[in-house]
């Protein structure tokens, strides 16, 4: 067997035993840090204006079956900024997995000086398929992957808590509220188990053009490690983004470069590496469109920290 073939073998086995062991299951994105509206419904029109985004991952690069996310969101506000409504859709597929996710978010916002308070719900479905045809199994009548495909759509609900000011924000949110499990209860099941997941960041005035942003978001899944990215980004001129992340220290480390045109269209571009021995060639690439829009009312379109 091929070195590719073993390394591509080993991502893959991993990522199973990850997902049935009630790990991360969630999609993954590492440019959240302006469109946490994915991880948190309270942050749905918190900016007060009219945003599409787009982000698209390509993990591990060269192994076959790598996971290939995908994700459209949109969001807006009414009653003069007070109330946000959003949609998320997301494609995600790894392997023999193909699974998408649809929902639709709302948020109450409580402004007080310069801070904003947002408590945010969201309501949609899972939909998971596994075809079990295009695995070829050293052992054809392994019971674990009996019939031809597992598939199932389930009803899922999540909350979240997002505040906001000029220089801060701190979020805590379980966007998948609702225990499920998919398959026949004897030969198939895969479980998806209720996340959580808190963020916050700061932004310090290194100087008149440098500005810099950490920031620590913190995963936990229900009988799984606590998983966590830590960020370190700046600000230059108020235009470009550049820095550095590691997610558990030992596990993934990368870049994210960012390009703000007028305060209207952001570009990015997002590199990892795994800091497994042996894996290190298999790249992981992310690239993000957003457009903020001042469409009626009280909204409006401004620098975002």
């Amino acid at each position: 067997m091929t070195n590719r073939k073993v390394a591509t073998a080993l991502l893959f086995v991993c990522s199973l035993v990850f997902f049935n062991s009630h790990a991360q299951q969630d999609p993954l994105f590492s440019q959240y840090h302006f469109n946490q509206m994915v991880l948190n419904p309270g942050y749905t029109g918190i900016h007060g204006n009219t945003n599409v985004s787009v982000i698209s991952r390509l993990q591990w690069l060269g192994a076959e079956g790598s996971p290939f996310t995908n994700s459209l969101s949109g969001q807006t506000t009414l009653l003069n900024n007070k109330v946000g409504l959003g949609a998320i859709f997301v494609q995600d597929k790894l392997g023999v997995a193909n699974n998408f996710e649809a929902h639709l978010t709302y948020s109450y916002k409580i402004v007080f000086g310069n801070k904003t308070l947002s408590f945010g719900l969201q309501s949609g479905i899972v939909s998971v398929k596994y075809n079990y045809e295009d695995l070829t199994l050293k052992t054809q009548d392994d019971p674990a992957f009996q019939g031809s495909s597992l598939s199932g759509t389930k009803p899922n609900f999540g909350a979240g808590i997002a505040l906001l000011s000029d220089r801060y924000f701190i979020g805590i949110s379980s966007p998948r509220m609702l225990n499920s499990e998919f398959g026949d209860g004897v030969t198939s099941n895969l479980r998806y188990k209720r996340h959580y997941y808190g963020s916050f960041a700061y932004l310090f005035d290194v100087n008149s053009v440098l500005k810099l942003k950490p920031s620590v978001l913190i995963r936990a899944v229900e009988g799984a490690p606590v998983s966590y990215d830590i960020n370190a980004m700046l600000l230059i001129n108020n235009d470009i983004w550049a820095g550095a992340f590691v997610r558990d220290l030992k596990r993934t480390a990368g870049l994210m470069f960012q390009i703000d045109f007028n305060n209207t269209i952001r570009l990015g571009y997002n590199f990892e590496l795994p800091l497994v021995p042996g894996l290190l060639q298999y790249t992981t690439h992310e690239v993000l469109f957003s457009i903020d829009l001042g469409l009626w009312g009280e909204q409006d379109v401004y620098q975002r920290y």
